[in-house]
């Protein structure tokens, strides 16, 4: 009897104990479970708290780091180029290219050299402005920035070539002109859906000949009228005034986007042209605009307005 007694005793023991163990352990995979936001499944239902709101909350905060997934970017990186901040682009202010007022002032601001990292932030401030403008494209650069050069599309910018990989085009032979305009142009229309009409010769170097060829090849010449020589100052300061001391209507404006410095300056250059009634337009544009038939072979370098 009474060693029944303290078998009874014993297992009431035992269940107790087991019956702690047992809320404890429950207390501890409750808290794993909400430290991970799910509902225990190892972490695998995710969390409210996203990459988008943290960039939100980035942007807030005057910090923002993140930037828009393209080819080749990783980790903020792309190849051994820095991706800068994206221009904050604040849907209220975006303001959709407008048709030309040909009563109005208007500026033709063109890229050379390009596609990179930079064209996105330039093309970002045109879409805040409700402007375009012209990229004169390196071939050998297209593929790497593929996704630069459709989002220029996409805002009504104009893409021309500005050779297949900057050679002096007065130094080749006939057949390796056409191929640096051809190869350059056929890619152009691929990425882009674009077939340019004009192209820009690298150093703006034309003869006869250069010119001969072009007109063969259904392509006008276009130089500029105002040269920022922004490659060489690698200045914003420097850009942002060469160009607001020589604005006029009709002008044709030489930049580089392969430039940080350049994107800096455009910040201020965009909205303050923008400001002063000037409409920001494509080569082609601006030439029609002007009156000007744009006929193969021909050299362009500003509208007479």
């Amino acid at each position: 009897m009474k060693r029944g007694f303290i078998l009874i005793v014993y297992l009431l023991l035992i269940v107790t104990i087991a019956a702690g163990a047992c809320a404890v352990t429950n207390r501890v995979f409750s808290g794993e479970r909400a430290e991970r936001g799910g509902n225990g499944n190892d972490g695998k239902q995710k969390s409210a708290y996203t990459a988008s709101d943290r960039f939100t909350r980035a942007v807030k905060d005057g910090n923002a780091q993140f930037v828009p997934k393209h080819p080749g970017v990783k980790n903020g990186q792309a190849g051994n180029t820095k991706i800068p901040k994206p221009v904050k682009d604040d849907s209220a202010t975006v303001v959709p290219p407008v048709p030309i007022d040909p009563a109005r002032p208007m500026i033709a601001l063109t890229f050379d050299d390009g596609p990179s990292q930079e064209t996105f932030r330039i093309v970002a401030l045109l879409k805040q402005y409700g402007g375009r403008a012209t990229f004169c494209v390196v071939g050998d650069r297209i593929e790497r920035f593929q996704d630069a050069m459709r989002e220029a599309a996409a805002q009504q910018c104009e893409i021309i070539g500005h050779s297949w990989d900057h050679r002096n085009l007065t130094k080749l032979s006939d057949a390796e002109i056409r191929d640096e305009l051809v190869r350059t142009n056929d890619l152009i229309h691929s990425v882009s859906g674009q077939r340019p009409t004009m192209y820009r010769p690298p150093y703006g170097a034309v003869d006869d000949r250069v010119k001969g060829i072009s007109a063969q090849e259904q392509l006008a010449v276009v130089l500029w009228s105002v040269d920022t020589m922004d490659w060489k100052t690698r200045s914003a300061d420097q850009t942002y005034k060469s160009i607001m001391g020589q604005v006029g209507s009709g002008n044709i404006v030489l930049c580089h986007d392969l430039y940080p410095q350049t994107a800096d300056a455009m910040e201020r250059v965009i909205p303050e042209l923008a400001q002063q009634g000037y409409q920001l337009v494509t080569i082609s544009e601006l030439l029609r605009a002007s009156g000007k038939e744009i006929v193969p072979g021909e050299v362009y370098n500003r509208a007479n307005r």
